[in-house]
């Protein structure tokens, strides 16, 4: 699902670089005049980048290719036309090679294409365009976790993490990663990061139920036990069959041993996508339905993150895209 808002874009702001992640799987980077903002579901500012490339000028023909270019590729991309993208695409970057957001939208097309090396190339472009770019990371630890590279996506996921602390879908995918590691440091760094997530979001549903199963199958009881009470307070009008569930995982966590909360927990998750407001956590909106930084969804990587340069040229109108798409990868 593609869904367009018009928004107004600042042109006060200083030159600068910007990163925006979109809600869920298979992200696109964009970016539209001033040069080239698309505004997605989040912002945050880039600090510490290479210095701005040499842009054409608004005026300009080459300016008006450019626009041209992204705007045709990044809808190609968005409908799953990918000849044209890639054409697109790759004319972006062969006009402003120094401009992050070209090469990464450019490297997530391959990934999603699960051309793993091609879009590990981009990405590392883009990377070296913008190192202080979270989000860039954030995408090499899913192209590193797609391959099958788990030391190597944990290490990118961490340098997101390190880079914007804020970044709960960085920290969510970590702890996602982390726990295919199978030991019990692994467990409890998991748990840590789940609570870090609520920490932030203390509504978090989808983080409450994530941490209930950790909790479950690490024997910790008195987590176990918090986390299932916050969930119980709030389940008041959801369904019978989801309080029937919940009566189940409130049962195992009375238990002596745990491990059957787990699976209860499990259980719980998979028909909770009927309650709107865990619906609502996974695409990182908190309880008051307000957009937040997490998005908490197992088995799902992004479709867009935008990098873009903010300058005084900024067009009146800009254009919001929030693209919505399941990952193909079960959780």
């Amino acid at each position: 699902m593609i869904v367009a808002n018009s928004t107004r874009a600042d042109s006060s702001h200083k030159n600068r670089w910007r990163v925006h992640p979109d809600r869920h799987t298979r992200r696109s980077i964009g970016f539209q005049p001033s040069l080239l903002s698309v505004i997605l579901a989040a912002l945050v500012t880039l600090s510490g980048c290479h210095s701005a490339p040499k842009l054409p000028d608004k005026n300009s023909k080459t300016y008006a290719d450019v626009v041209s270019a992204f705007y045709i590729g990044l809808a190609a991309l968005q409908v799953g036309d990918d000849v044209r993208a890639e054409s697109k695409l790759s004319e972006v970057t062969q006009l402003v090679p120094g401009e992050p957001a070209g090469w990464a939208n450019w490297g997530i097309l391959a990934l999603r294409q699960r051309n793993y090396d091609t879009a590990a190339q981009r990405l590392d472009r883009a990377r070296d365009l913008a190192p202080k770019n979270d989000r860039i990371y954030d995408l090499l630890g899913i192209l590193e976790s797609q391959r099958g590279h788990s030391p190597e996506a944990i290490a990118a996921l961490r340098k997101a993490t390190e880079l914007n602390p804020q970044n709960l879908r960085a920290i969510y995918r970590l702890a996602e990663e982390t726990e295919r590691q199978g030991d019990e440091n692994g467990a409890a760094e998991v748990q840590q990061l789940l609570q870090r997530i609520l920490t932030a979001q203390p509504d978090n549903l989808a983080a409450l139920l994530e941490l209930s199963r950790i909790a479950a199958k690490r024997g910790d009881a008195a987590t176990l036990k918090s986390a299932v009470a916050q969930i119980s307070a709030r389940s008041s009008a959801w369904p019978p069959e989801i309080q029937h569930q919940l009566a189940a995982v409130q049962s195992a966590a009375a238990g002596a041993d745990l491990h059957p909360a787990a699976t209860q927990t499990t259980f719980l998750r998979n028909v909770m996508m009927r309650v709107p407001e865990y619906r609502q956590s996974l695409t990182g909106r908190n309880s008051a339905g307000q957009r937040g930084r997490a998005g908490c969804s197992r088995g799902q990587w992004p479709r867009s993150a935008v990098v873009h340069r903010r300058g005084d040229s900024l067009p009146r109108r800009a254009v919001r895209i929030v693209a919505t798409a399941r990952g193909s990868r079960a959780g």
